[in-house]
């Protein structure tokens, strides 16, 4: 899983760092995944169980692709000013599936 890191943001101290789902607002100890280099986040839950919660105006963009929805994309997850596409999110899906997996692996060595 592509895990928040403190790296990313260097100005910030440990305490102070701590993103925020873009989706579903949920800020603490859950899978998030990154889009790109951008400060927006995806949880776990909202990968898991996605819900396109709001209307989207035409030229929309996916905010993790920044690809135009349309043909063969379309709003998979929304809310607010976060969407993603349904490409975007079969690649989430697969993120936190191999990092799971590879965690299981980890534990399992041990």
């Amino acid at each position: 899983m592509r895990k928040a890191r403190r790296e990313s943001s260097p100005k910030l101290s440990e305490a102070d760092w701590n993103p925020t789902c873009s989706f579903c607002g949920f800020r603490g100890e859950r899978e998030l995944i990154r889009a790109g280099s951008r400060e927006l986040w995806i949880c776990a839950d909202c990968v898991e169980l996605p819900v396109a919660g709001d209307s989207i105006v035409e030229g929309t963009r996916c905010t993790f692709c920044e690809e135009p929805l349309g043909g063969t994309r379309f709003i998979a997850v929304s809310k607010g000013h976060a969407v993603l596409c349904n490409e975007c999110l079969k690649i989430c899906i697969q993120i936190i599936a191999d990092d799971r997996k590879f965690r299981n692996v980890e534990r399992n060595k041990k």
